[in-house]
């Protein structure tokens, strides 16, 4: 039962802001075909490479056209260069930054490739 108002004792509060808070990445997230792990950027640990599976909606357009004017495309792998205070891949031959609120909007998964050679 979800209550409406300001009648609400602490842990409701805490309740309904997590359920807010199961979006995009809380339904998303999941198995594909080939048994991988989809994830969130931001939680991929740093020096790990990944594939770019696909953006949340809640990019803009705007976003997707500066993200793919970098090179951060669908299919396209990256490597975590570091997670804080910002996100910074290593696309290419090119660093990126992102923000912590852009980089949770990008799923990835785990680069099968046994190529250790950078992004």
């Amino acid at each position: 039962m979800i209550m409406k108002g300001k009648n609400l004792t602490g842990s409701q509060r805490n309740i309904r802001h997590r359920k807010r808070r199961r979006g995009w990445f809380h339904k998303t997230r999941g198995i594909t075909a080939d048994a991988t792990l989809v994830i969130s950027l931001l939680t991929v640990p740093i020096g790990e490479s990944v594939r770019i599976v696909n953006f949340s909606p809640r990019v803009t357009k705007t976003q997707q056209a500066y993200l793919n004017a970098y090179g951060v495309t669908p299919g396209q792998r990256v490597r975590v260069i570091q997670q804080s205070p910002v996100t910074v891949v290593h696309i290419d031959h090119l660093e990126l930054a992102m923000e912590h609120n852009l980089a949770k909007e990008i799923s990835v998964m785990q680069d099968n490739t046994n190529n250790n050679s950078t992004a």
